[in-house]
């Protein structure tokens, strides 16, 4: 957008210039100048936004709003396919996991949780603690400490029975009182980051309204995450311990244990292997989890999976077709196939596969007897890896609900590519955040596309200037940018741990808001001065090259009478003195860059609604229009100043030649989208991904491929995710 705004006004000021009357240009000139200063200066206010101060109960409630919205729509997605719920049992785990029970009750009865409730007494021995479906929020109301453990086979159903766990406390829960929030555990590497400071932020990521500054009674600056850790008004409901490296587990389950305070309630779930290797670990002591209890869930009935597969639209056919898979779930002893059957996520992948869609036809579809065929599937990892490989092809399957954007084979390599992204390049988390994408890409091709790109632009408006000049002129404009661009942000960005590098981390932006601050101004003095004084020399330089004539001042039109050089300054002539008009050049366009550097020192990030629940598409649309705004301001500032150095059409030109550069580096220094742009451009070009890539991510979670957790996006289950990334 902007890029195409610049050269629009370039093109409009050359086809005046061209006419013949160099006056009219220089007055069209000046206009487009004066324009420019005015939307940059409207686009710093507009973006001004404090946000209103609220205590902390205020902010919590709307807090709370957020989560089980962006949670009641996640639950009913899931279960969009699904004929009905499967129903969840549980019993009390082994005791030798947990702290035994009357320590439990004697650290809750110590003064820090709350007292008994009257008409909810606790539990008086774990087993009590058993039950199914939706009671899961009355047994942890009857934990004194309110920690629990839940425990379960790869696909048991442990995600959805405590996202199910969170709208229950969610409809229980009073106002101002703590709020349960879900948290994958993936994220976070407890070697490298304390476990406040990762809750911290991953709430700031799913909700950037808790970014807001929000003191405490000393003073001491915090944001509003932080002072809800401190005030215990966060539940941590922290979702696949097991999903962590071997190696970091026990580690992150001690500091759980060590950083939480008394009073503190929690939800935790984990594999019951990977569990029992975390609290005894081959090296070091054991390391239990303070205060919790722990249940380990069922598997599925042989009559629950039975209901659940012959649940189908078609029919009494379509039921049949079962039954030798349903006799198989009784026999002794038992085929794979039944084993595998009875968790939750493989008998869906199962339905998904061998039931038709609601007005589909049986034809083509596989029959499911073939799970029975003990040369194909002599071992449970057999069928649990055919059920994988036949989900993506099944999901992608005509159906009347979606449109058949993409087709099954590009469907299912694209999302291979991404899967082997994630296990490969991101060191095997589950989260496909698309800020993360350009790490896809190896830094020598982010050099030569952003070097392009941004060479390209920046050419094509120098070229403009030199087209003034006559003969030549394009052509050595248009090298001068592609020079430039390739030497300036292509050599950036295979710098390592420069502001540009490609490969190291950032984080989508929030938005940009102009509220001055002294630090800031100072660092955008200093880089205006720092430009201005580069646009001064670049400017001189490209008087030499193209042989125009320029003049510093600032033309007005009144009445179609061009006021030339109202203010009279230096004029700077092709062949004449070089070094002395490269030296003015330079000093004033550090006078006009210490101006134009004050005005974007200003921007900072914004804050966004409490209430509104963040998903991908919404951080995406948020962080583009930050990196919009910031070449916006940054290009049109810069025009500017080439109208008052200059005041004719060249010198607007050129400073939009510059701000497109510079606010192109601005942008990527404080946003995400710019990598994310050139990486979906470089690998769709290669094939690896789609053109419409967050549209295709949209479609798959609405097919149930994928699942949306906050501002990211994951696979259906983990092993979906190794699976596809061999």
């Amino acid at each position: 957008m902007t890029g195409g705004l610049a050269v629009l006004a370039a093109a409009v000021t050359v086809v005046v210039w061209r006419a013949g009357d160099a006056d009219l240009a220089a007055g069209v000139g000046g206009a487009i100048s004066l324009a420019a200063g005015v939307a940059s200066a409207w686009l710093a206010w507009a973006a001004y936004e404090k946000p209103p101060d609220l205590d902390l109960t205020a902010i919590a409630d709307q807090l709370a709003t957020a989560v089980f919205d962006q949670w009641d729509r996640e639950l009913k997605r899931r279960q969009v396919g699904d004929p009905h719920p499967l129903p969840v049992a549980w019993d009390p785990a082994d005791p030798t996991l947990t702290d035994d029970w009357a320590s439990i009750r004697r650290r809750a009865e110590s003064g820090a949780w709350p007292p008994e409730p009257a008409g909810a007494p606790w539990a008086t021995n774990p087993a009590q603690l058993a039950g199914h479906d939706n009671a899961l929020v009355d047994v942890l109301g009857r934990i004194p400490t309110g920690r629990l453990v839940v425990l379960g086979e790869p696909g048991a159903g442990k995600t959805i029975l405590v996202v199910r766990l969170l709208l229950a406390l969610h409809a229980r829960r009073t106002l101002g009182g703590p709020v349960p929030v879900f948290l994958p555990l993936a994220s976070w590497n407890p070697t490298d980051q304390d476990l406040y400071s990762w809750l911290e932020a991953r709430l700031l990521l799913d909700h950037t309204g808790l970014a807001a500054p929000h003191p405490d009674a000393t003073g001491r600056g915090h944001n509003r995450a932080r002072a809800l850790l401190a005030s215990r008004l966060i539940m941590p409901i922290l979702d696949g311990l097991d999903e962590l490296p071997p190696a970091l587990r026990a580690t992150a389950l001690a500091t759980i244990g060590e950083t939480l305070p008394d009073g503190q309630g929690l939800v935790l779930t984990c594999r019951k292997r990977e569990f029992r290797w975390a609290i005894r670990p081959s090296y070091g002591i054991d390391s239990k989890l303070t205060g919790a209890a722990a249940v380990a869930l069922r598997p599925l009935t042989p009559t629950a999976v039975t209901d659940y597969l012959q649940d189908t639209p078609g029919g009494l056919v379509a039921i049949a077709r079962w039954d030798q898979i349903v006799a198989s779930l009784t026999a002794t002893p038992s085929p794979p196939a039944a084993r595998v059957l009875t968790t939750p996520l493989m008998a869906s992948l199962a339905h998904t596969i061998y039931n038709p869609r609601r007005g589909e036809p049986l034809h083509g579809l596989p029959d499911p007897v073939e799970l029975l065929n003990p040369t194909r599937f002599p071992t449970p990892a057999a069928v649990r890896e055919h059920l994988f490989d036949g989900f993506i092809l099944a999901a992608y399957r005509h159906d009347p609900r979606h449109p058949q954007r993409w087709s099954a084979d590009k469907a299912q390599r694209w999302l291979r590519f991404l899967a082997r992204h994630l296990e490969h390049r991101l060191h095997g988390t589950p989260d496909l955040a698309w800020w993360q994408l350009h790490t896809a890409v190896p830094r020598a091709s982010f050099g030569l596309v952003a070097g392009l790109g941004i060479g390209l632009g920046a050419g094509l408006v120098t070229g403009l200037v030199g087209l003034v000049a006559g003969p030549g002129g394009p052509v050595r404009g248009l090298a001068l940018g592609l020079i430039l661009g390739l030497l300036g942000p292509g050599l950036a960005f295979w710098l390592p741990g420069g502001p540009w590098d490609p490969m190291a981390p950032t984080e989508p932006s929030r938005g940009v808001r102009w509220q001055p601050r002294w630090s800031r101004l100072a660092w955008g003095l200093g880089l205006g001065s720092g430009g201005g004084s580069m646009f001064g020399f670049y400017s001189s330089i490209m008087v030499q090259l193209t042989g125009v004539h320029m003049s510093v001042g600032v033309h007005v039109s009144v009445g179609g009478r061009v006021l030339r050089n109202v203010f009279v300054g230096v004029r700077v002539f092709a062949g004449g003195r070089v070094l002395g008009n490269t030296l003015v050049g330079g000093l004033v366009g550090v006078l006009v860059g210490v101006l134009v550097g004050g005005l974007l020192g200003g921007l900072t990030r914004v804050v966004a609604e409490l209430r509104t629940a963040t998903s991908p598409e919404v951080v995406l649309m948020r962080d583009r229009r930050a990196f919009d705004t910031l070449v916006c301001v940054v290009g049109l500032a810069f025009g500017l100043l080439g109208g008052l150095m200059f005041g004719l059409a060249p010198g607007l030109m050129l400073g939009l030649a510059v701000g497109l550069v510079v606010g192109s580096g601005v942008g990527l220094s404080e946003t995400a989208w710019g990598w994310f742009a050139m990486a979906r451009l470089w690998l769709a070009l290669s094939g690896k991904v789609p053109w419409r890539f967050m549209g295709f991510l949209a479609d798959a979670h609405e097919r149930g491929v994928l699942r949306q957790v906050g501002a990211v996006y994951q696979f259906r289950h983990i092993e979906l995710q190794r699976r596809l990334a061999p």
